[in-house]
Order: structure tokens, then sequence, then C-alpha cells
């Protein structure tokens, strides 16, 4: 009987064989890992994506409603509705309603006398009412009346007192003796003023506005100086107040000495008109002021276009501080591995130009890095969201009752 051999492996074959199986064992699991990885990866930017889609959609909510700085929908939410009717106070806030207190209507309507505001009036060019019957070059405090006096055309008052005598001019006699023809710009200029802060007037007044008005109604109180002189313009439109840099505690600013009345490019050049809300959302936390500075913030400006200025404690950075909302887009923390996503807002006058900024902000959850998309939008104005909410709260239904039309 005849042996024949038996076919096998190798020690050498089957060595290479496991080696072959392993290598491809480790490519499948690698491929499977990398597969796993790029699925994780799609997955979380998809869900970055997602977030930040959802927080544009929340910016842009936000500049049409205005909800961060006055919620209808939440009691307690309208900080910006106060009047404080305090002696040496009697200023408001931007969401104020134009009630009694704030801003009473009176006097016949279309008529000079007129007090209050009304909803209905278009500001025509051909009214004389709506006119600046002043002296553009002359200043608060080096009137001198070379020109003539001015105050016999506007005033704030209807019954000033025009008897002071300056550089051998001509004086008049007392009280009432005079009785100067519009009195209505002036007023509207103040009552507009007094009820919404800085940010406000100027929103609500006409783009080629002059911003000044003679007479100093304002000298009894803490914006004011305490100057009650009818003969010269009003101090807190045209003389700034402050320590310099960015602390300017009138509508004014403080560049170059100019303490006349100005149209609004020549305010807004060197300085910024905030809206300053009151919220938790702030770095400033503009909810703890109290009610005094809550009022005070709005009638002041920040010197922002100087580089000096801008740079200082007062200046930039207190104005982001006390301005930009940011505020987290979800209400409460989401999975620890998705990115942390924050909305912000800030409205704002500066260069003749209104700006709604909003930011997007995500911090990764893994790596920790940041990223930011910045971008301002077309957004409803003050006036458009005052008109959107009644003042007992809520919204306002068509043909009802607004903030503008208590």
């Amino acid at each position: 009987m005849s042996m024949r051999p038996c076919s096998g492996f190798t020690l050498i074959e089957m060595m290479i064989a496991v080696a072959l199986s392993t290598m491809i064992v480790y490519v499948a699991m690698a491929g499977f890992r990398v597969a796993s990885q790029s699925t994780t990866m799609a997955n979380r930017m998809s869900l970055e994506n997602a977030l930040m889609r959802a927080g544009y959609q929340v910016a842009v909510e936000e500049a049409d409603f205005w909800q961060s700085y006055d919620d209808p929908d939440v009691a307690g939410s309208t900080p910006l509705r106060a009047f404080d009717d305090r002696a040496g106070w009697r200023r408001g806030m931007p969401f104020t309603p134009f009630d009694a207190s704030a801003f009473p209507r009176g006097g016949t309507p279309g008529g000079d006398n007129e007090r209050g505001w009304d909803p209905e009036f278009q500001w025509p060019a051909n009214d004389s009412r709506t006119w600046f019957h002043g002296n553009l070059v002359e200043q608060v405090w080096n009137t001198k009346h070379v020109f003539g006096h001015y105050e016999l055309f506007a005033h704030a008052k209807t019954n000033p007192r025009l008897d002071r005598v300056f550089d051998g001019g001509v004086a008049f006699a007392g009280t009432g003796a005079v009785r100067p023809t519009h009195t209505w710009m002036c007023n509207q200029l103040e009552g507009l003023k007094n009820a919404l802060g800085y940010y406000g007037v100027c929103e609500y007044m006409p783009a080629n506005a002059i911003y000044g008005v003679v007479g100093d109604p304002g000298g009894d109180n803490i914006f004011g100086t305490g100057d009650d002189t009818d003969q010269r313009m009003q101090p807190e439109w045209c003389s700034p107040e402050g320590s310099g840099g960015g602390v300017q505690w009138r509508f004014a600013n403080d560049d170059g000495g100019t303490q006349w009345a100005r149209g609004l490019y020549r305010h807004t050049r060197d300085s910024t008109f905030p809206l300053i809300p009151v919220s938790q959302w702030t770095a400033a936390r503009t909810d703890r002021f109290s009610p005094e500075e809550r009022v005070k913030h709005q009638y002041r400006s920040w010197a922002t276009n100087r580089v000096g200025s801008a740079a200082g404690t007062d200046g930039i950075k207190d104005l982001l501080a006390k301005a930009m909302l940011v505020r987290p887009l979800l209400g409460r923390p989401g999975p620890a591995h998705w990115p942390e996503v924050s909305i912000g807002v800030m409205r704002f006058l500066s260069n003749c130009r209104y700006v709604t900024l909003c930011k997007v902000r995500w911090v990764s959850a893994l790596t920790g890095q940041q990223a930011e998309l910045s971008f301002s939008l077309l957004a409803t104005s003050l006036r458009g969201a005052r008109q959107q909410r009644a003042p007992g709260g809520g919204w306002a239904v068509p043909g009802g009752p607004t903030l503008d039309r208590p």
C-alpha cells in the first residue's frame, strides 16, 4: 500500500494568511470608524446649521417685534413704558404711552397752540408750524442777538419774559407783552423728548428737522441747568454736559464747542444714541438699575467716533455693555454635545443711520471654538413697534388704541 502526501498549509503560509486577514479586518474597522465619524460629523454640522438658522430667524423676529424690549405677552416684561412724574424728573422711556401724564393732548387741532401727539398729522412742508423759526448760528451761552430777537417768532412758552438786554440791544416789556407767533414746534420737540428719550425723539421727528428750542423749560430738572432764561437756546438741545470722553448727558455732543441748533447728522456724526433696554441679558445687567437710572440712560449719548473717547471706559465698551442684548437661543440647556447658540440685538442711531445690529454666536461643545455671524436688518421702527402694542397690555388690534393713540 503506497502512502500519498496530504496537502496543507505550511507555517509560513499560515502566518501570511493571518497577517492578511488581520489587515483586512483592520481596514474594514477603520473604514467603519471613518464612516461612523463622518456620519457623526455630518449630524453635528446639520444640527449646528439648524441652530444657526433658528438663531437667524429669532433675530429677524426680534427685529420685527421688539419683544426683548417690550413683550406684551408676558406680564412684567414692559419696563420701558414707565414715566417718572416726580418733580425734577418728568421723563419717560421709549415705550411710554402718549397719555395725559406723558404727552397730553390739548389746544386747537391744527392750530399753533395744539399740544400732544396727533398720529394722523403728516407734517406737510407747507405748514409753517413745522418750520424752524430760529437763528442757526445763535449760541446758547454767547447770545448777543446781533441778527435780531428770534424768540419773537418761535418759543417754548406762550408768555415768555423778554425783558433782558444783550449788549445794548432792545429790551421788551415783562411777561406777556410780546407773544411769540409759533410755539407748536418747540413743544413738539420738548414733548417727544420728555416722553420717549433721545432715541425716540430723533425717530419721530422728520429727517430734516432742526433740533433746537428757544427758552429753557427744562431748567427746573436735573437735565437742565437752572438758568431758565427765556431769551436763549435751551442748553439741553445745544450745549453738551459731561466729563468728556464718552460721558455726554445732554442731546448735544461736546465736539468743537458747537453750541447752536443743528440737524440730525451733525448731532450724530461723533455720537451714538442707543436704545437702552432694561434686561438681565445685558452685560451691565440693566434690569438692576434704579428707576432713576433706567430713565436717565435714555437721555444721553456716547462718543464713539473719536478714537480717544471711544476707547475709554465710558465709550464703546460701556455702550455695548448697556445696549447689547445677548440671550441664549434655547430657554434651557440642551444636550451636552449641542453647540451653545446665543442671539444678540442692539438698536442705535449713529451718523444719521438707524441700525438694528444682530449677532448669532455659536460655541462648539467639543472644541470650544467660537464663531459669530453679524448682520444688520431693515427692521420695524420704534414708532412701528409702539403701534403694534395696546397701552393696557397685549397686542394692538386694527383701529384700536396703541401706545401712540391711548
